[in-house]
């Protein structure tokens, strides 16, 4: 990588982290937070039946849950984007392999926080809840990345693409990509 830019590579690096970072937590707190406040603003009785402290508590639980998720799917999206930096001609389209590691611990965590807190199940009616904790309890939650998340991820991936392409060596810009063009263009050898 040309000198130019290695201050450059790291400084846009540590941006498209940050962007990332900020959506991946904004889309997963949105989808927990939706999925408890859906449920309680549908079933008037049953949100009248919790006492104050539990609600703050299942506000704590919702902002730890988010923070797990995140922090549960970090290593495989590192895995990602150094298999999608490395090979971007064979790696395909990023939005799925987002999708495949973040949906499956979001359900999972909505799940488990509906559980927590003893929401009824999604086919029980709010004026037939008897206030009998039901264990088996179904909820049909389903997480979808907002396209702020997808941006994100897609600009992350174009960063590290521009970065890896950078330290093969000077390319001429006639050669370089357009993720190295746009997002790195320090790294290209000047013109005569």
């Amino acid at each position: 990588m040309r000198p130019e830019a290695v201050a450059p590579a790291a400084r846009r690096r540590e941006d498209a982290e940050s962007l990332l970072g900020a959506a991946l937590g904004l889309d997963v707190f949105r989808f927990l937070s939706d999925a408890v406040e859906d449920r309680l603003r549908a079933r008037p009785r049953f949100l009248a039946s919790i006492a104050p402290q539990v609600l703050a508590s299942l506000r704590e639980e919702l902002l730890r849950r988010a923070a797990g998720v995140l922090q549960e799917v970090e290593p495989e999206l590192d895995g990602l984007r150094v298999w999608f930096g490395a090979e971007p001609e064979i790696a395909g389209e990023p939005g799925p392999a987002l999708d495949k590691v973040l949906t499956p611990r979001a359900d999972a965590a909505a799940r488990g926080l509906l559980k927590m807190f003893g929401f009824p199940g999604d086919e029980c009616r709010d004026e037939d809840d008897d206030g009998t904790l039901d264990l088996h309890a179904e909820h049909e939650v389903a997480f979808v990345a907002s396209s702020a998340l997808l941006w994100s991820w897609r600009h992350m991936l174009a960063v590290d693409a521009a970065r890896f392409e950078a330290q093969d060596g000077e390319a001429a810009a006639s050669d370089a990509s357009l993720e190295l063009r746009l997002h790195l263009p320090e790294a290209l050898a000047p013109r005569d």
